[in-house]
Formats: C-alpha cells, sequence, structure tokens
C-alpha cells in the first residue's frame, strides 16, 4: 500500500486500503454462509442473534496485506480454531484487495454493507454482540498470532461482553449512586458501548457523588493534548491552571494522577525559563509509580529534556560552562557488584570538545575510588577513559565529574560503562 498509517502510541505501521472484495464467509463451527441479497454481515448478524453467539469479523487483504493472509490461511481456517469457537460464535471474514475488479467490488460491497471498514491497521478482528453493537477491535501489535491466543482474546471479550451485559441488566433495577456504580462496572468491563454508558451514568449521579464519572471520562490525550495547545498559544499559566483544576476531580487513579504531571511538565518545557520546574514534574509523575508506562516514559522524557547529566542520556549544551564545573551522576544500580570498572567518556556533537579533570565514585558522601587525571572527549578524543575499582557493592553510587568545555558550551556525548574485563 501507499500511505502509511501509525495505529497507536509507541506501536506499528500498516497499510490503508483505498477499495476491496469479499471472500467467501464461514458461518459458526465452520460451515459457509450464503449471502443471499441481504449480504453476508446482514446474514450473519441475523445468524448470531438467532442464536445468541457472538460475531467475529476479520478484514484483511490478499493483495497486498502479507500479515493478514498469513492468518487468514494459517489461523483463521485452522480446524482446531473452528472447533474451540463452535459454540458461541459466528465467524465471517472480509477480503478487502487494493485492486478489486468492478464485479469484486460490487459483490465486496453487497456483502459489507452495514459493517464499517474503516480502522488503522490491517488485518483487524473485530467481535460484534449478538445485538448487532460492536463489543472489541485488536490489531497492529497486540494481534494474535496463532490459533490460542487468537481463541483466548476472542473467548475473553466475549466474557467481557457478558459481564457488561449482566451490569447493564442489573443497572436498570437500581437508582442513583447504586445505578453509576453498577454502570461503571459496565464501562470497566471494556467492551463497547462506553459514550452510551458515560451518558447514562452522569444522568444516574450528575454530581459525581460516586467518584467515577471523572475516572471513566478521564482522556489522556486529550489532556495532553490541550494543555499543549494552550502552552502553544503563549498562554501557559492557563494551562498550569486548567491541569491543577483536572488533578482535583474525584476519583482519579493514580495513572491518570500522572499522565496529569507529565502534562504539566511538558506546558513547563515549552515555558522558557522553566526548566527546573519541568524536571521537578517530570519526578513526581516518576515517582508516583515507576512501573507504569507513562511512569517510565516520564524519567526517560525528563532526563532527555530537562533534567541533569545522566548514563542514559549524557550530556548537552544545558549542561556545559566553560569553566570549571562538577556534574552529579546517579548510578544507581550501576556499582553492585566488585569489580573494576571503566567510563569512557563518548564526545557526539557540537563545536565544543569536553575537557575533563577526573571522576570520582561515592557512596552516598564517603569517597569509595577516583581516577584523576586529564582527558578531552571531542573529534580527537585522547585518554578519555576512567578506571573505577571498587572491593564491595557501593549502596548509593554516585559519580562526580569535573570538567569544562571550549570555546562555549556547545557539546554533546554520552557515557559507556563497562567492567573493565569486557571492555
Amino acid at each position: 500500500m501507499n500511505t502509511n498509517h501509525a495505529c497507536a502510541l509507541w506501536m506499528v505501521v500498516a497499510w490503508s486500503v483505498l477499495a476491496g472484495s469479499a471472500s467467501d464467509c464461514a458461518g459458526a463451527a465452520g460451515k459457509r454462509t450464503n449471502s443471499g441479497k441481504r449480504g453476508a454481515y446482514q446474514e450473519a448478524l441475523v445468524a448470531a442473534k438467532a442464536q445468541q453467539f457472538d460475531l467475529a469479523v476479520l478484514v484483511h487483504g490478499s493483495d497486498w496485506n502479507r500479515v493478514g493472509e498469513r492468518f487468514f490461511k494459517d489461523v483463521w481456517q485452522a480446524k482446531e480454531l473452528r472447533h474451540q469457537l463452535a459454540s458461541g460464535f459466528v465467524l465471517l471474514d472480509f477480503d478487502y484487495l487494493e485492486h478489486p475488479t468492478a464485479k469484486q467490488k460490487q459483490s465486496f460491497d453487497q456483502r459489507t454493507k452495514g459493517f464499517q471498514l474503516k480502522f488503522g491497521c490491517y488485518p483487524v478482528l473485530v467481535l460484534i454482540d449478538p445485538n448487532g453493537r460492536r463489543s472489541a477491535t485488536v490489531s497492529g501489535s497486540a494481534f494474535p498470532t496463532d490459533v490460542r491466543q487468537t481463541a483466548e482474546w476472542l473467548i475473553d471479550q466475549r466474557q467481557r461482553r457478558r459481564q457488561r451485559d449482566l451490569a447493564i441488566a442489573q443497572s436498570a433495577k437500581a437508582n442513583g449512586i447504586e445505578k453509576a456504580k453498577l454502570l461503571s462496572q459496565a464501562i470497566l468491563a471494556d467492551a463497547g458501548l462506553r459514550k452510551q454508558l458515560i451518558k447514562q451514568l452522569k444522568e444516574a449521579d450528575p454530581d459525581n457523588q460516586s467518584g467515577v464519572v471523572a475516572t471513566l471520562e478521564f482522556d489522556r490525550f486529550h489532556v495532553l493534548g490541550n494543555a499543549l495547545k494552550m502552552a502553544g498559544e503563549g498562554k501557559q499559566e492557563e494551562a498550569i491552571r486548567w491541569l491543577d483544576k483536572q488533578a482535583k476531580s474525584k476519583g482519579l487513579s493514580g495513572e491518570q494522577q500522572q499522565w496529569l504531571l507529565a502534562a504539566k511538565a511538558c506546558v513547563y518545557r515549552k515555558w522558557s525559563g522553566h526548566d527546573e520546574e519541568a524536571w521537578a514534574e517530570f519526578q513526581k509523575a516518576h515517582e508516583l509509580d515507576p512501573s507504569t508506562v507513562i511512569g517510565r516514559a516520564a524519567s526517560r522524557l525528563g532526563l532527555s529534556v530537562v533534567g541533569p547529566v545522566s548514563l542514559e542520556f549524557g550530556w548537552a549544551p544545558r549542561h556545559c560552562s566553560t569553566t570549571e564545573t562538577t556534574w552529579q551522576i546517579n548510578a544507581a544500580g550501576k556499582f553492585d557488584t566488585p569489580n573494576t570498572y571503566e567510563l569512557r567518556i563518548i564526545y557526539r556533537r557540537g563545536k565544543s570538545a569536553l575537557t575533563v579533570a577526573g571522576v570520582t565514585l561515592l557512596d552516598g558522601e564517603r569517597i569509595v575510588t577516583k581516577d584523576i587525571h586529564e582527558g578531552v572527549a571531542g573529534r580527537k578524543s585522547r585518554e578519555n577513559i576512567y578506571r573505577l575499582s571498587v572491593e564491595k557493592p557501593v549502596k548509593k553510587p554516585i559519580l562526580k565529574i569535573k570538567c569544562r568545555t571550549n570555546p562555549d558550551t556547545n557539546s554533546r556525548g554520552v557515557f559507556e560503562l563497562k567492567n573493565a574485563e569486557d571492555a
């Protein structure tokens, strides 16, 4: 395909589809359905509703999507998959061709009538409940690759859909906060109908007494996008006030608070003279829960754009001085075993070389070892390796590097720390 699409953050790139055709369509237990005048999709919906089955639809493209075609042949048509899904699913597939003939396109349009075909990534699996409502989709890096994964995903999503429907049925008999909590359970099942259910939840709990409305409505990408939009318009103070107001919403999860802190950091990053505030907010986001994706991302992004000199990202012009200065680098976990280590200081680019007077390793405030000699990391590096001998694990390792740049602060570089035996 000629057009690339990003599936999501950190995800994959897939080809977009311009036109297509339909393949033969499989019904429950692997039996083929006849398209008839209604079309394969409409007929499959009728069959699913009659049996109270879920409808699973695969969209692939045999003349352009190699991943989808491999999945179609090796997984979708496998007898083992049909056997596992025989009770509870109607299976359907569409071959979305890039270059269909006029006859193929006409047939495709009839067979897919009523089915929404536009997706960010292909192949894609879509699960539709017995009442014709979409409950789940999967594509991109999360797409299953074998029979076991496919069956597990479909069965898990069906269970989520059933949990959703049970909570909806129970909520119909409840009122107020109890109704809101049941609707929140339906939403948290993550089986579609989110917008509709949130509307019902707000009607049941207009004052958010249950504390779930703000949590469920929280959209991290909207939060970040809106804050950066205001910052880009020179409204940094307004953006910070807006984010602080969002943070006071009742019921936000820890991870949602992390997103708000990271958004604040990004606003400060776009505000001249506020790098210290940006770094502080990135740190808060990380420290709230270092194990989450946003927690890890906040730490790495903060270090790379506003943070201090680090072993992970090295140094940049903002760290440099033409007079001698001392960098203090957190080296947690880097000196856990007795050994002789080599720290190589590597110039990457910039007008100025880095002249180093020496390197000292501390455990907290206590000096463990040091290597004092002049080295240069630049276009013509010399003596830029420092050896540090450690006789026992260092619990709170800090590296101190005395250095300066010349003729200005335009210098960038990285560090390479190795056991001397491996160097």
